[in-house]
């Protein structure tokens, strides 16, 4: 388990290396002078080596210092402690929906066993598997907030 979670920091440390772009440009703004972006460099850790920033990076995580938001500034944890009501409240109701209804359909499907409704319940089960979730989402908005008008297209309104 060590090591597997040891590859995967490597793996996503790594990629977050890849995005194209210069962090200490985008943090600094893209008017700023050389000798800004060469500060923000120099704050943010980049001119190290990469084991170096590999080990600060890490440790942060251990420390539960996820660092600070490009656009906000605010602390990441921060953010993540903030909309985290909501990610669980949306995490419920996802679970809700799925148990209420897959247990009937796989109940269903085991019931009647090699019929046409447990091919049906079968497909119905590989489609939702197949289908990237991104896209799923983008249908189910369109259907549920644009076509249907049952939940808001942009997300949890508060009403005051």
């Amino acid at each position: 388990m060590l090591l597997t979670l040891f590859c995967a920091t490597i793996i996503v440390f790594l990629l977050i290396q890849l995005v194209p772009g210069d962090p200490a440009v985008i943090v600094a703004g893209e008017d700023a002078s050389v000798e800004r972006v060469e500060e923000v460099r120099e704050e943010l850790g980049l001119n190290n080596p990469m084991p170096v920033q590999y080990l600060d990076w890490v440790g942060g995580i251990v420390r539960g210092d996820l660092g600070d938001s490009i656009i906000t500034g605010e602390p990441v944890a921060d953010a993540m402690k903030r909309t985290f009501p909501r990610t669980l409240h949306v995490v419920i109701a996802g679970l809700t929906l799925a148990v209420m209804l897959g247990v009937p359909l796989g109940i269903a499907a085991a019931l009647r066993a090699n019929s046409a409704a447990d091919g049906g319940i079968r497909m119905l089960a590989t489609a939702g598997l197949a289908v990237p979730n991104f896209w799923l989402g983008l249908i189910m908005v369109s259907i549920f907030a644009l076509h249907w008008d049952w939940l808001p297209a942009t997300g949890v309104v508060s009403v005051t």
